[in-house]
């Protein structure tokens, strides 16, 4: 192989190292049972493109409703922190 090619696929295994990693460490944070926790880090650890694209499918569709209520959340708390201070000093 020449040189380039071999940086660039390198570099490709790096990055999907490092993902993978982080999705590992992401389901030992999650709060679902040890089972579940050391399946998907078995899947992540011998299948790590594929098991890290369906990982990623899967949180995705999990978590979609928690990080909408939060961001509404988030607005409303800005928002009364915003309008509280301008009532309480008459401007």
């Amino acid at each position: 192989m020449t040189d380039p090619v071999t940086y660039f696929w390198i570099a490709v295994s790096v990055i999907i190292l490092v993902v993978d990693l982080w999705a590992i460490i992401s389901v030992f944070r999650s709060d679902k049972a040890d089972v579940t926790k050391a399946m998907w880090a078995l899947m992540l650890l011998a299948l790590p493109v594929v098991g890290l694209a369906i990982w990623a499918a899967m949180v995705g569709l999990t978590t979609s409703g928690r990080r909408r209520r939060h961001g509404v959340a988030q607005v409303r708390v800005r928002s009364r922190v915003g309008v509280t201070p301008a009532r309480t000093t008459g401007v």
